[in-house]
């Protein structure tokens, strides 16, 4: 909360995020199972989830006391591929890539 400051945030209605975020000051917002807000947000979840198994799958760490650093690279990497600037230029990469 220091870096970015206070956001609302979207709950599930669970009622350990509801507590949370009273503690933290934050304002929080409900949706519903089966609402396109819950759909998305489940499917971007299960998405990285997924993603970051499969990543453990193929390269996994063999250190003894692993902190992670390869996970947070990895992360990182998965976020800006998946944002629309980015995409937009490997786009026009693989077109150019095509045309030659």
């Amino acid at each position: 909360m220091i870096a970015y400051g206070k956001h609302p945030v979207w709950i599930d209605g669970a009622p350990w995020y509801i507590e949370a975020c009273r503690k933290l000051g934050l304002s929080h917002y409900r949706y519903r199972f089966g609402d396109w807000l819950f759909q998305a947000v489940e499917r971007a979840v299960q998405m990285l989830k997924d993603r970051t198994e499969d990543f453990d799958d193929y390269s996994p760490c063999r250190k003894r006391e692993c902190i992670l650093d390869h996970v947070w690279r990895w992360l990182n990497l998965f976020q800006l591929f998946s944002q629309p600037e980015t995409i937009n230029i490997i786009d026009n990469i693989k077109g150019v890539m095509t045309m030659t």
